[in-house]
């Protein structure tokens, strides 16, 4: 097993994640008030500097900045839209009241906590043939990295999380894992792992082969073990082409968690990616459609049309902008859009929110989201890996990107 560091935002899927927001529980339809709460990286009530909002698809009117700001629906509109600044980031959502009746908006770049110093102690000496050592923590973000010294110290953010170690021989086969779950990680906190045979992998799993879209040539398939809060270890994976099959070694029984596949394919600025959790000893991911939207970058944000992202499975989209020093991201979800084919990211300059200056380089990316959870599961997770760590889940993603130069 190569130790290869993929690229897990090529999809968008960090789109489904910038926002960190959760439904609110079930509401009617249409008409009446939606409360839109804001809350910092550690979930706290924060008032955005800028707060913009739209009742069904009308125009856009600012709203004073607070913790919350709440929609007054005409009867028979279901549809409304906030827009708000996180650092040097303008976050768009546009749902449904039926989708997310009070949702909370999360802006993760402020109030993040301070990263710690943990100590690890570990003996492995149970698997002579270690040659590396890869741990994973997981509490409101990742950490992941080699074990180089014993102990060993591990920058993380506080609180509570998974720490998983997986030992790898000189060819990089995993070769045995061990969790410490469910563990408050706070500055200069200790924890001991000790590995046992019963830690050591056993027997062997199997990613079937799966249809790449002609054309997509390059990409690949890794398969992970995921624990309940999200700390992870990478199983095997192949980047040399997409669509191949792959063997991997089984995690020991007695370890909490579920498996994760993840399976991607490029072509030309085009990418269609599947994250699909699984347990059991095999599993054949499934790729999204191609998503190639056409692109208009005649203005200073872009506008994209031919929108045809359909089945039971769809959710919505994601459209982003970005240029020195900011971006725009919107994500627009399946009943917010409806049967409409287009899209423009909405430019709120007259509300004193950025855009690009003329001749800005500037980057767009346009992606539908395909899931078998509902929108709020997906925005609820504070990271990616959180979100793997959902039973059952899948998320797939056609993606479109591109570059442009502001006019």
């Amino acid at each position: 097993m190569k130790r290869n560091r993929f690229w897990l935002s090529a999809s968008g899927l960090a789109l489904a994640l910038l926002l960190g927001a959760c439904g609110g529980g079930a509401g009617s339809g249409s008409g009446g008030t939606v409360t839109v709460n804001f809350v910092d990286a550690l979930g706290n009530p924060w008032a955005p500097p800028k707060v913009a909002t739209q009742v069904g698809t009308g125009a856009w009117q600012s709203a004073p900045s607070g913790i919350s700001v709440t929609l007054n629906l005409p009867s028979g509109v279901a549809q409304y839209g906030v827009a708000f600044t996180c650092g040097t980031e303008t976050q768009v959502v546009q749902f449904t009241k039926g989708e997310a009746p009070n949702p909370t908006l999360r802006c993760s770049s402020v109030n993040a906590p301070t990263p710690v110093n943990v100590t690890l102690n570990y003996n492995d000496s149970a698997f002579p043939t270690t040659a590396n050592r890869l741990y994973s923590v997981n509490t409101l973000n990742v950490a992941f990295g080699p074990l180089t010294s014993n102990p060993a110290t591990l920058t993380v953010s506080p609180g509570q999380g998974d720490l998983l170690v997986a030992l790898y021989n000189n060819s990089w086969a995993v070769i045995a894992l061990k969790g410490l779950l469910n563990q408050n990680f706070t500055a200069g906190a200790n924890f001991s792992l000790n590995f046992a045979a019963s830690d050591a992998t056993s027997g062997t799993g199997n990613i079937g082969s799966y249809p790449v879209p002609s054309g997509f040539t390059t990409g690949g398939t890794a398969v992970f073990h995921v624990t309940p809060l999200g700390a992870y270890a990478i199983l095997n994976n192949d980047f040399s082409a997409p669509g191949n099959a792959l063997a991997f070694p089984l995690p020991p029984s007695a370890l909490a968690g579920q498996k994760g596949v993840y399976a991607n394919a490029f072509s030309s600025g085009l990418s269609v990616l599947s994250v699909e959790a699984f347990t059991g000893t095999s599993h054949t991911p499934a790729l999204p459609p191609v998503f190639n939207p056409t692109v208009n970058t005649s203005a200073k944000l872009p506008a994209f049309s031919g929108l045809s992202a359909s089945g039971s499975d769809f959710i919505g989209y994601g459209f982003s902008a970005n240029w020195p020093g900011n971006s725009l991201t919107a994500i627009v979800s399946k009943g917010w859009i409806g049967t409409g084919t287009s899209y423009a990211l909405p430019d709120l300059s007259s509300l004193g929110f950025p855009v690009p200056a003329t001749n800005d380089p500037a980057g767009y990316e346009a992606n539908a989201f395909y899931s078998n959870k509902p929108l709020g599961t997906l925005l609820a997770a504070p990271n990616f890996w959180k979100l793997l760590a959902t039973p059952g889940i899948y998320l797939r993603s056609g993606t479109k990107e591109g570059s442009y130069t502001t006019p």
